[in-house]
């Protein structure tokens, strides 16, 4: 017999913090942890959700990696998703992930993630999906059309530098590279104009070399990122020479666009990013509307 799904509001809370739970003990080259402590709070009508509120505030979460050799690493899910044994359509009227701040390795993030009247699918399969993860067997996601949303988030740009440190390490320590400092400074006009400048220094086996690039990036309204130019440099006489030899490709990077859209209609999905803008300064700030 199939246990009803959604069945009531605390069912689907209760599926929620399972879900987040797993993303923190299940076994894969990098797990998130601190999701499990966030507030949730569902309101379920029929098949619908009148309200799916996430409370991130205050919330530390933190990034760990797994070496690539771990035994057990990269819980897959099966190659081919079954068929699920129910199936059925609702609607999320109201939707909000509010963190005011999170903290990522203890830089703090301010995000206000908002969405309206978006279709959902629940589903029941009959085992899990996913191995060692018994909420995987149902599954709550939206489907491919419908809905708007609006993403607000804020980060100081003195904390992006060592975020990024901090994440990268692990990673590099895979390939015996130390990654000493990081520094970053972005600034902003009108327009969504942003002048990036990044500097790093790291150590590999008995060489050292500090490394800078500059990187102008032009954002449109409707989620087109366009490079305007693009500059790395390296007092190492070795890094010099290997960026001379990539001087070719750094340059057809100048002039590239990425539409984001062009993305998202490729995957099926009918709305668009719209209404795009970032700042830099003391604080980078990202604003933009989906629908």
């Amino acid at each position: 017999m199939i246990s009803p799904w959604p069945h009531d509001s605390r069912t689907v809370e209760q599926w929620l913090h399972a879900t987040l739970c797993s993303w923190s003990t299940a076994d894969q080259e990098t797990r998130l942890h601190g999701l499990e402590r966030m507030r949730i709070d569902a309101t379920l009508d029929g098949l619908d959700l009148r309200r799916l509120y996430l409370d991130a505030r205050d919330l530390d979460l933190r990034v760990e990696v797994q070496p690539e050799d771990s035994p057990g690493t990269r819980s897959e899910a099966t190659t081919e998703e079954p068929e699920p044994l129910m199936r059925a359509s609702g609607l999320l009227r109201e939707f909000r992930l509010h963190a005011s701040p999170l903290r990522l390795e203890g830089a703090p993030i301010d995000v206000d993630l908002r969405a309206r009247d978006v279709p959902i699918e629940w589903a029941v399969f009959a085992e899990p999906l996913v191995k060692n993860e018994p909420a995987s067997d149902r599954m709550l996601a939206p489907r491919a059309a419908g809905g708007r949303a609006s993403l607000d988030a804020s980060m100081r740009t003195a904390d992006i530098a060592p975020l990024i440190a901090e994440i990268a390490r692990p990673f590099l320590a895979q390939a015996d590279i130390a990654l000493r400092s990081v520094s970053l400074d972005v600034r902003g006009s009108g327009a969504s104009r942003l002048t990036i400048r990044a500097s790093a220094r790291v150590r590999w086996k008995l060489l050292t070399a500090s490394v800078s690039a500059s990187v102008k990036l032009r954002v449109s309204p409707d989620a087109v990122v366009e490079v305007r130019s693009l500059k790395i440099r390296s007092r190492n006489p070795l890094i010099a020479i290997a960026l001379l030899f990539a001087r070719t490709h750094i340059n057809d990077a100048v002039g590239e666009s990425l539409d984001l859209n062009a993305g998202f209609s490729a995957a099926g999905v009918s709305g668009r990013f719209h209404s795009v803008s970032i700042t830099g300064g003391e604080r980078v700030v990202l604003s933009a509307r989906f629908g």
